[in-house]
Formats: C-alpha cells, sequence, structure tokens
C-alpha cells in the first residue's frame, strides 16, 4: 500500500506556534484522522467499497451480509485510531498558506523525504510516509476482489481471520481522500492503526481540548539533532511580518544554529493579501 512520489521535498504548512512546539518540545503531533478537516477521512473509501459490491451482489443475502460486514468496519475505525503529520509536494501553495498557515500569517516547514522516511524506518516501525490518492478505481482495487470472494465462497484470500482484512482495510483506507482535496498533493505520516501498534512507538498519545470537542494525537519524539537534519528549510508566509533575520536569531537561541542560516530561510512568493 506504501507508494511515495519523487518529490525530494516535503512541506506542513502551519503556524508559527506550531513550529514553536516542534523545537522546542522536540514532537512531531500526528492528529487522529478522525479529527481532520476532511470529515470523510477512511470512510471515503469504506464507502465506494460497499457501493461497488452492492451493485456486484446479485442476492439480497449477500447484500445484507457485505452491508452489515462494511459497518463493522466503520466502527473499528472509531475505535483502533490511526494517526497522520499531513505534509504536501507543493513548495508555495496559495490554498495551503490560506488553509493551513493561519491566513498566510503562518510557516512552511520543509522536510527532506529521505531523511523523514530513513529516521521512521529505523525508529518508528509502525509509522510510514504514504502518498494520498484522491480518485482510484474502485473496481479495480484488490479489496473490492478480495471481499466478493469471501462473501461468495467463504474464502479469505491472504488473510488469517476477517479481523486481520479489517484491519488491513483500515490501513488503506487511510490513504484515501476526497478529490476536492486532490490539489494538495499529499503525502503524511501515517501510523498503523491499533492502540497496541502504537503503543510500540517511542512516543504517547495525548488529548486537549480544541474547539467545542477534546481531541487525540500521537506526539512523535525527534532529536533535536535528527530535527536539524531532516528540516530542510523554513519558509514565511506570504501575509507575516516576521523577518528572516530575527527567525534566524530565534532559530539559534532554541539551539538549531544548522537550520537558522539565511540560506534555509526564504519567504513566500505567493502574492497572497491578507484580508
Amino acid at each position: 500500500m506504501n507508494e511515495v512520489g519523487n518529490s525530494e521535498m516535503l512541506y506542513h504548512y502551519t503556524s508559527f506556534f506550531a513550529l514553536e512546539k516542534i523545537l522546542r518540545n522536540k514532537t512531531l503531533r500526528l492528529g487522529d484522522l478522525q479529527s481532520m478537516n476532511d470529515c470523510k477521512e477512511t470512510v471515503y473509501f469504506m464507502d465506494m467499497l460497499e457501493s461497488e459490491i452492492i451493485n456486484q451482489l446479485a442476492e439480497h443475502s449477500l447484500k445484507r451480509r457485505a452491508k452489515e460486514l462494511m459497518k463493522k468496519a466503520r466502527g473499528q475505525v472509531l475505535t483502533d485510531k490511526a494517526y497522520a503529520f499531513c505534509l504536501s509536494e507543493i513548495r508555495d501553495d496559495v490554498a495551503q498558506w490560506d488553509r493551513y498557515a493561519h491566513k498566510g500569517q503562518g510557516i512552511s516547514i520543509g522536510f527532506s523525504r529521505r531523511r523523514l522516511e530513513h529516521f521512521l524506518k529505523n525508529n518508528y516501525g509502525y509509522c510510514y510516509l504514504q502518498s494520498v490518492f484522491y480518485n482510484k478505481d474502485i473496481q479495480k482495487h484488490e479489496h473490492l476482489r478480495i471481499l466478493q470472494e469471501y462473501l461468495t465462497s467463504g474464502h479469505l484470500e491472504g488473510f488469517s481471520d476477517l479481523d486481520g482484512w479489517i484491519n488491513n482495510l483500515h490501513a488503506t483506507a487511510s490513504a484515501f481522500k476526497h478529490p476536492s482535496f486532490a490539489s494538495e498533493k499529499e503525502v503524511r505520516i501515517l501510523s498503523v492503526p491499533g492502540p497496541e501498534k502504537i503503543a510500540c512507538c517511542s512516543g504517547r498519545v495525548m488529548y486537549e481540548a480544541k474547539g467545542d470537542r477534546i481531541k487525540g494525537y500521537f506526539e512523535m519524539d525527534i532529536p533535536s539533532d535528527i530535527l536539524e537534519q531532516i528540516i530542510a528549510e523554513i519558509i514565511i508566509g506570504p501575509c507575516s511580518s516576521q523577518t528572516e533575520v530575527e527567525l534566524s536569531d530565534i532559530l539559534t537561541w532554541w539551539g538549531y544554529s544548522s537550520i537558522a542560516g539565511l540560506d534555509r530561510i526564504r519567504r513566500s512568493e505567493c502574492p497572497l493579501r491578507l484580508s
């Protein structure tokens, strides 16, 4: 399922507050997928799968069984949490400045894909880089074939039991988003769903009150020397009053002299105007 694109740089659009948290706490925060701005996270793929399998099945009893299975799968999404840290292959994108970086007043952190992936493989076995799919042809997807075969013959190819298939379906669904988000060209750090998986990682699940609810997230520990290796550049938002020199001084004060050079701090060229 893991499919990483060719872009060497990946960008995280966010606020200066989040930048401070990342660097001073030496952590990346992976948000609960069910708390993201896309209300169809994970279930979008499951909805497509259910609709297609219902269309293909002739017997009413099999259609009913398919609906029961997909209801169980959706329920597991709420109990076996998956977490994500969202990045983009686009370096200076007006829509993401406006949507995710405090209306263009924030920053974009440029990560080296190769170094980030290397860090994850060596330190977080249950977290990985995953390119997001937006318009996959469900009729050709392997999960449709497996589900159809199971419903018609009782044979579950490649899995020892139904729970194992649902776990894999959940992980697969975490890589799909609604096509209306396609322009973001997202690549995400994803955790394998399930509390027993995330518990094996060096980090912790935490909760915070935000707006009208309490949200969960996974806090991933990253030493400062590794952060200096994987952060290749910092781009100041087009509507920010922060100067490059000031930011350089602050990064040096925080102990990040390697990324404080003015050759690694840049200002966005996007002509977004603060409204």
